[in-house]
C-alpha cells in the first residue's frame, strides 16, 4: 500500500542553462499545460536541481564513442525546476502532460523587471493559441 499526499501539486519545469543562476525557492511561477488550454496555473519555485539529468556512465567498460556522445549532447538541455502549486477545484492536470510555464527570476539589473511582462504574456498567447488549436 502506498499512502500520498495529494493536496499538494507538483510540476517538473526544464529552464535554460543561463537562468539557472536567478531562480530561487520560492519565486512566483505561472504556467498552462496542453491538457487544459487557455488556463493559467500559478505556483512557487519549490526546488532546484543541480544537474541536467543527462549524463550517464557505462558500467560496462569499451570504446568511448565520442561522435555519437557529442551528437547526442548536441542540444542545450538546460536544468530542472520543481514548481509546487495548488490545483484549482475541479482540475486534475494529467501526469506527463506538456505545457510551457516562467518564472519571475532575479534579474542581473533592476531595470530588466519588465521581462516578468513579457514571460507572462508570453505563456497567456501560448496557452491561447493551444486553445484554438483543440477548436
Amino acid at each position: 500500500m502506498h499512502l500520498y499526499n495529494t493536496n499538494k501539486k507538483f510540476v517538473e519545469m526544464r529552464i535554460a542553462d543561463q537562468s539557472y543562476r536567478g531562480i530561487k525557492a520560492g519565486q512566483f511561477a505561472e504556467f498552462y499545460v496542453d491538457a487544459f488550454p487557455g488556463e493559467i496555473f500559478r505556483g512557487r519555485v519549490h526546488s532546484v536541481t543541480t544537474g541536467t539529468g543527462e549524463a550517464r556512465v557505462s558500467v560496462i567498460n569499451g570504446t568511448q564513442h565520442v561522435r555519437q556522445h557529442v551528437g547526442n549532447n548536441m542540444g542545450t538541455h538546460g536544468r530542472t525546476i520543481i514548481i509546487e502549486f495548488e490545483e484549482p477545484e475541479g482540475y486534475n492536470v494529467p501526469i506527463g502532460a506538456t505545457g510551457s510555464g516562467w518564472v519571475s527570476a532575479e534579474k542581473p539589473h533592476p531595470m530588466l523587471g519588465f521581462m516578468d511582462i513579457i514571460g507572462g504574456a508570453t505563456v497567456r498567447l501560448k496557452s491561447y493559441k493551444a486553445y484554438l488549436s483543440a477548436l
